[in-house]
């Protein structure tokens, strides 16, 4: 177990160039797994802190009512729900 305090000029809260300090090894960024899991896998990212990890997340619809939905937008739920659901799309293969 190593106990470390960062310490540095940088700061940011834009996403993609946290990721790239990181691949530069500048630092540690707290992000979603689909975010780095390429770079994982590859060996350019190593994960750090996993018993800290966010619970996961859910991604809902919302909308008026079920009773006399709109086709397009019945259409466009079950397209989420088919895409979204699907533990490969997160997993990237």
């Amino acid at each position: 177990l190593i106990y470390l305090r960062p310490r540095g000029p940088l700061d940011c809260s834009d996403g993609q160039v946290l990721h790239e300090w990181c691949l530069a090894g500048w630092g540690i960024a707290w992000r979603s797994t689909w975010e780095v899991e390429a770079d994982i896998a590859a060996g350019r990212l190593v994960t750090v802190l996993d018993a800290f990890a966010a619970p996961p997340n859910g991604i809902f619809a919302v909308f008026p009512q079920r009773k006399h939905l709109a086709l397009r937008v019945r259409l466009w739920i079950d397209f989420l729900k088919h895409h979204y659901a699907q533990p490969d799309f997160w997993s990237g293969t």
